[in-house]
């Protein structure tokens, strides 16, 4: 008995000290810069308490909270520039050491640091081009997302002082933090664009107003598509990355609930497309369930045009269930272009027999690129 207390007594000593040198670690990092104490960013002890950054997670306080973002004054830019080994430091923590957990929670001090503002502009652009030489894609992409979420301003400028054929992949590159944290800020970006380069930069930016907000995205969608001559594409975009931030049903129930019209019919598809890519045997059962009418027709649309390219039998073949004839010959010709490039003696014994007016044979026969 006098052995078994022992050594509950020593276990007892051992966490009581285990403890306090636990407390006296944890100084906050505000405490240890007043005391004139400030740890290397490269030490990994020295990071405090770090929240999980996700690339999809919306609501991860690194990707959406500002509030307790420290406010440089303006044109105070003399904080103190990060040194060649401190950067190695964190770069090589991030993505070279350790296993894969420890990876992870130094890359999340790096974009930690980058939302408090302890990592300037500057030294995030360094990190970030040595994340992309050493082809850690994701990692790099998770600092993008962050320098454009919390460095915005700084991300503009250096954007005008880029040559052209930097600028697109720069813009592409931080748009998606930017609208996520600042939808107003990206919105007035996207629209001082030319046509040409929205069209290139769209998909992450309606990436990032997903994050921030689905109902900001869509609102943002019927506000700047023209009713009398809408485009498919956007809505499509934005409907697939609704997929990809909030799954398939909860895409499927908010394309549902969209004001009847050419946008919600278009994003309907959308997701229809995505499930028969991911699910084929599912979509079609949901497809046949369905009363024929207007949301099958465009459910059908949706499906073939996720198997065209790899089936034009199959996609040829469903096209002729679409019952709306201008919705039907649309899905047949463009369908029908890639069951053409795949075998065109099979394309041309169906268009025989499709019901579609002869001018549609040279739509198909072309050499244009398919919609």
């Amino acid at each position: 008995m006098k052995r078994f207390s022992l050594i509950h007594c020593s276990w007892a000593f051992i966490t009581i000290g285990a403890f306090v040198w636990g407390a006296y670690q944890s100084e906050s990092p505000k405490t240890a810069k007043e005391s004139g104490s400030q740890k290397s960013l490269g030490d990994p002890g020295s990071s405090g308490r770090f929240s999980s950054f996700s690339e999809r997670n919306a609501s991860s306080p690194a990707v959406r909270s500002t509030r307790s973002r420290p406010k440089r004054e303006a044109g105070e830019d003399d904080f103190r520039r990060l040194s060649g080994n401190e950067i190695d430091a964190l770069i090589g923590e991030a993505i070279k050491f350790g296993g894969p957990v420890q990876r992870r929670l130094a890359l999340d001090r790096i974009l930690q640091k980058i939302q408090t503002s302890e990592i300037s502009f500057e030294d995030a652009l360094v990190i970030k081009k040595a994340m992309r030489e050493h082809g850690a894609k994701e990692e790099q992409k998770l600092i993008d997302y962050a320098i454009g979420a919390h460095q915005s301003d700084e991300a503009i400028a250096h954007l005008e002082k880029l040559p052209s054929e930097e600028r697109v992949g720069f813009l592409k590159e931080i748009i998606p933090g930017l609208a996520s944290e600042n939808p107003e800020k990206a919105i007035n970006l996207f629209e001082s664009l030319e046509p040409e380069l929205q069209a290139k930069v769209r998909p992450g930016f309606l990436e990032g107003l997903v994050d921030n907000d689905a109902v900001v995205a869509t609102a943002y969608l019927y506000d700047s598509t023209d009713p009398k001559n809408p485009n498919w594409r956007p809505m499509d975009e934005l409907a697939r990355e609704m997929v990809s931030d909030q799954g398939l049903e909860s895409t499927l129930d908010w394309a549902a609930e969209l004001p009847e019209g050419s946008l919600r019919g278009n994003a309907w598809s959308a997701a229809y497309a995505v499930w028969a890519s991911k699910d084929p045997t599912a979509a079609v059962e949901s497809i046949l369930e369905m009363p024929r009418g207007k949301d099958r027709n465009l459910a059908i649309n949706g499906f073939v045009s996720a198997h065209a390219h790899k089936d034009g039998e199959l996609a040829v073949t469903w096209a002729g269930e679409i019952t709306e004839p201008g919705l039907k010959e649309d899905a047949q010709v463009r369908v029908g272009k890639q069951y053409y490039a795949q075998d065109p003696e099979a394309a041309n014994q169906w268009f025989t027999s499709s019901g579609l007016p002869p001018s549609a044979w040279a739509q198909i026969t072309s050499l244009g690129k398919s919609q």
